[in-house]
């Protein structure tokens, strides 16, 4: 499987043989789906073709699941697409309603610390990055921290600075 992420929000894709057929599939996995995941047996998978939700056990499934690559980056953002169409899920309303609860927010900033800096970043004077809504650094530009998944802009990784 893979992980995708969708504004503050991740999903795993990956394939899985589609049930009475020799073809694979994709499936979605969101782990806000699972309720009390380390505890149950069984995991939900939304399984694309079928357009639906079906429950797997874990141990079995496990093995079966395979990797996204024999599918283009378009049809996986389409899967993770119509899951959260059918799932009622809007990743960018989700995360816009966590962005107006924490107006307020300081912190350092990832890049510079991680090059031995400690420049504060502010969101009610710093920019706000259009691309991803994380407070971007006053010294060096950097916005969302990569162990968040990266900006949709791609500009910044661990350390680097800049493009």
């Amino acid at each position: 499987m893979q992980k995708f992420q969708r504004f503050h929000r991740e999903f795993w894709v990956g394939t899985l043989k589609r049930r009475g057929s020799d073809e694979k599939g994709l499936v979605v996995f969101d782990p806000l789906l699972q309720p009390d995941f380390r505890n149950r047996t069984c995991v939900d998978l939304f399984e694309v073709a079928e357009g639906k939700v079906g429950e797997f056990r874990k141990e079995v499934v496990r093995g079966l699941i395979g990797h996204p690559e024999l599918f283009g980056d378009a049809a996986i953002q389409n899967a993770i697409d119509l899951y959260c169409r059918i799932a009622g899920i809007n990743p960018e309303a989700e995360w816009a309603e966590a962005q107006a609860r924490n107006k307020d927010h300081q912190s350092v900033c990832w890049n510079c610390w991680a090059k031995g800096a400690r420049v504060f970043v502010d969101s009610r004077v710093d920019s706000i990055c259009k691309r991803c809504g994380w407070v971007q650094c006053p010294q060096c530009g950097a916005c969302r921290d990569p162990r968040f998944g990266d900006c949709p802009g791609g500009i910044y990784r661990r350390a680097s600075g800049s493009a």
